[in-house]
């Protein structure tokens, strides 16, 4: 081989190996574009889906702050104006211990103005019972501490020991929540008079 043809074949790879090259870059530019193109709609549907979530996020934050706000309203009302049935059928007992007065006033008959009184006294019990308060009236039972307030003690050997005598006060519970306690006398045994000797 002569030089020249040696050179031409060294000429002729050397065109086949940049040509090679050539199409292995534009091969390469092309999925690097491709990769990018795919990149992109990636990152534009996580800023998407990030928005939406900021967006969820504050309708649940505002949500929330509703909630709290009416129910802040709502224990108000509760507290402020939840008396008021009990308020209004107490009203009435009112209403008829100032006629009860009048006929004493006016009517010199005492036995009217007792029915008058017990009458109100029925209508005051009613109004306690429809709002849920009972009372407390604990004659011959046992001493119970969280309904009972004893007064004093006294010896009686026909009761059992801390049994209730007697009531001096009722007490009232608030369907079961202790109002006020019965004022009470408590019976304890008497003492032996053969140690007393």
């Amino acid at each position: 081989m002569t030089k020249k043809t040696k050179l031409k074949e060294d000429l002729a790879n050397k065109e086949q190996e940049s040509i090679s090259e050539g199409k292995e870059k534009i091969g390469h530019e092309d999925d690097q574009q491709s990769e990018s193109t795919h990149e992109e709609p990636k990152e534009l549907n996580l800023q998407q889906e990030i928005a939406d979530l900021k967006d969820k996020y504050l309708r649940a934050e505002a949500e929330v702050q509703n909630i709290r706000r009416i129910s802040d309203q709502q224990v108000t009302k509760a507290r402020l104006y939840g008396i008021e049935t009990f308020a209004k059928s107490i009203l009435s007992v009112g209403d008829n211990l100032e006629r009860a007065l009048d006929s004493l006033n006016t009517n010199q008959d005492i036995k009217a103005a007792l029915e008058g009184i017990e009458l109100t006294l029925k209508d005051y019990e009613k109004s306690l019972e429809s709002s849920g308060i009972t009372y407390i009236n604990p004659i011959n039972e046992k001493f119970n501490a969280e309904q009972h307030q004893a007064m004093s003690m006294v010896e009686d050997d026909k009761l059992e020991e801390n049994s209730i005598k007697q009531v001096i006060q009722k007490g009232y519970l608030l369907y079961d929540r202790v109002l006020r306690p019965a004022m009470v006398v408590v019976s304890k045994k008497p003492k032996d008079k053969k140690n007393n000797i």
